[in-house]
């Protein structure tokens, strides 16, 4: 709903569905997190097509649905701010995939 019109999900932009589909993840993570007793939590690229304000609101989201699981989280945006981390840098050369951690 925007301005007090339903909005299509075909219509939105795209950071607007990333968002949609990042929270019904996030919801159905939260669901089956409770009844199976799930710990992990993995997130690939969620914040592709974000503006910098969304971007704040996802960190917010993760943050407060992370206490006590294992996060992996796959970005291409470096130094996000999230403590007590291990960050794994992967990247081709010459077709061999080499990782470093930072």
């Amino acid at each position: 709903e925007r301005d007090g019109v339903i909005i299509d999900y075909a219509e939105l932009s795209g950071g607007e569905k990333g968002l949609v589909n990042l929270t019904m993840c996030l919801a159905l993570h939260e669901t089956l997190t409770l009844s199976k007793d799930i710990n992990l939590l993995l997130l690939d690229e969620v914040f592709e097509n974000l503006d910098a304000d969304n971007i704040e609101l996802v960190i917010s989201l993760i943050r407060s649905l992370s206490e006590g699981k294992t996060v992996f989280l796959i970005s291409h945006i470096q130094n996000l701010p999230f403590g007590n981390c291990r960050v794994l840098e992967v990247c081709k050369n010459n077709g061999q995939t080499h990782y470093s951690h930072l």
